[in-house]
Parts: C-alpha cells; sequence; structure tokens
C-alpha cells in the first residue's frame, strides 16, 4: 500500500482486518504508524513497498503523482509478477502513461477510482470501479474486492473508463447533486423549514431523479429530443424563480446559476420548445434540427 492519508489508510485497514498482510509506504513516514500499530509492516521506500507485494494498491493526491512515483522507480527494479492499481485522483490520460510505463518494466497495472468516503471502505456501501488488462483483473479481484465487498466493478479493458466515469458520476452526479441539495436546504432553513422536512422531501425527490435519469438516458440514446410535457423553457422559466428566490434571501445561488448558463446554452442554439435533455447535443455545440436549416 502506497499512501497512508486518510483513504490510503482506510483501504490498508480493511487488507488487514481481511486477514492480509501489508506492507505500506508514505512520503510521510509518521503517518504509517497507526497502521504499523495494527499489522502493517512500514517499507523504507516506495520500490521496497513494491517488492514486498505482488500487488501494490496506490492512493496518493493525485495520478500525476503516481506518474511521477514511477518514473522515479529503480531503473533496474523489475515488475514481474507484480500488479500496480492505482486509485489516485486523476486524467485518463495519466492512467495511460502510467500503464505504459508499467507494462514496460514487465508488470500489469490497474485504474481505478473510489466512489465513497473513507469510513465507507469494506462496507456494502463501498463502490470501487477498475479497468485495465483482464489477466490483472483475474490475479488480483479476490483482494480488491475486499475493500467494496458488494460494490467492486470491473469495466473491461479500456484504462480511460474509471478517470472518465469518476468526472461523470463522482463529480457531476455525485458532488454536484450533493451541492445543490446543499443550495436548497440552506435557502428552505433559512425560511424556517425544518431541516429533517427538507431531507424527507429529498429522498422522495431522489426516486424522481432516477426515473428521470433513465427516460433522459433513452431520449439521448434516440436521438430524439422533442416533447410534450415541460419544454427546456418551462425548466428555465423556473430555475429563474428559483434563483431569483434564493437571490432574495441573501444568499447566493452558484449552482442555480449553473443550471441556468446551461439552458441559456441550449436555448441559444434553438432548444428552447424541446425537453430538457436538449442541453445533452447543446454541450456538444450541436445546434437544434430547425435551428440550423
Amino acid at each position: 500500500m502506497i499512501g497512508a492519508g486518510l483513504m490510503g489508510s482506510a483501504l490498508a485497514e480493511e487488507l488487514l482486518r481481511s486477514g492480509r498482510p501489508a506492507v505500506v509506504w508514505n512520503r510521510t513516514p509518521e503517518k504509517c504508524a497507526p497502521l504499523a500499530e495494527k499489522g502493517a509492516t512500514v517499507a523504507a521506500s516506495a520500490a521496497e513497498a513494491i517488492v514486498g507485494s505482488s500487488t501494490t494498491v496506490i492512493c496518493i493526491s493525485s495520478s500525476g503523482d503516481v506518474l511521477d512515483l514511477v518514473k522515479g522507480l529503480p531503473e533496474d527494479l523489475d515488475l514481474s509478477g507484480r500488479c500496480l492499481v492505482n486509485l489516485s485522483t486523476g486524467a485518463a490520460e495519466e492512467a495511460r502513461s502510467i500503464g505504459e510505463l508499467v507494462t514496460a518494466r514487465g508488470g500489469e497495472y490497474l485504474d481505478g477510482t473510489i466512489l465513497v468516503y473513507p469510513v465507507d471502505i469494506g462496507t456494502p456501501n463501498a463502490v470501487i470501479q477498475y479497468a485495465g488488462a483482464n489477466a490483472a483483473w483475474t490475479d488480483t479481484k479476490d483482494v480488491l474486492t475486499a475493500l467494496a465487498p458488494e460494490g467492486t466493478l470491473y469495466l473491461g479493458e479500456d484504462l480511460d473508463l474509471p478517470a472518465v466515469l469518476d468526472v461523470a458520476l463522482t463529480g457531476s452526479t455525485l458532488g454536484v447533486g450533493l451541492a445543490s441539495f446543499i443550495e436548497g436546504a440552506a435557502y428552505a432553513t433559512a425560511r424556517g423549514v425544518d431541516l429533517d422536512t427538507v431531507v424527507a422531501g429529498a429522498s422522495r425527490i431522489l426516486r424522481v431523479l432516477q426515473n428521470e435519469i433513465v427516460k433522459a438516458a433513452k431520449e439521448i440514446a434516440a436521438g430524439e429530443f422533442t416533447t410534450d410535457q415541460a419544454t427546456l423553457d418551462v425548466w428555465r422559466h423556473g430555475i429563474v424563480e428559483y434563483r431569483d428566490a434564493i437571490v432574495g434571501q441573501g444568499q447566493p445561488a452558484f449552482v442555480m446559476n449553473g443550471v441556468l448558463a446551461a439552458l441559456d446554452h441550449a436555448r441559444d442554439l434553438g432548444y428552447a420548445e424541446h425537453a430538457f435533455t436538449g442541453q445533452f447535443p447543446a454541450i456538444h455545440g450541436v445546434a437544434a434540427p430547425e435551428a440550423a436549416s
């Protein structure tokens, strides 16, 4: 295990709890002390940690740092028979570069992303997705499944997928979704609504959102953005009202303004009378057929 921050420590602790030996290394050695007390072996260097195990999980600040770490390994370090698993946040391009360096040294490589908090590791809530050579996955899946017993996903051999889906799911869906709940809860509670009432309402809305995601996916897949329900312009009118209510309360409307900007962009490309999903082609710069003709 390389990395003993909050997430790295959670991963190492789960490996130890599952009965597996763990060799750990961190740039700041004292961070490894709590793991050593729980039975981990502390390596003197990243190279020593890699040599000490057939599978090395790396979870540090960024994939860019992982790339630098792999480039800095001793030139004579042979990675044959070993698999490096990167769970750091980064770009798809970095994942491919790391993979090329590892395989050039004879090793196997998996790239992955964690969609939960450190406290969730090892629980039914944990979700971790991986990609890389099938042989590498076969060699490591038993170890890696311990980290997310019910949420370990192998996406296939395309190393781009974990990082790309991390943006789409952890960033856009979870991060922006949670930010929008906080913005709305701040407004509602400032208006005297009990927080429990807001949470109960949000839970109901999540069920609506699940249905809307499925519906939106069908529209996007079909390339069909017409609607006989609420048009994008109807949505825009509502968002303006909601935004003004929040601002009128003396509160910034960061998320609502972002949604409004996206709707205005789609409107400018001719999707005013189309479905809310008209934003999808608009994001790619594609004008509505009637606007383009």
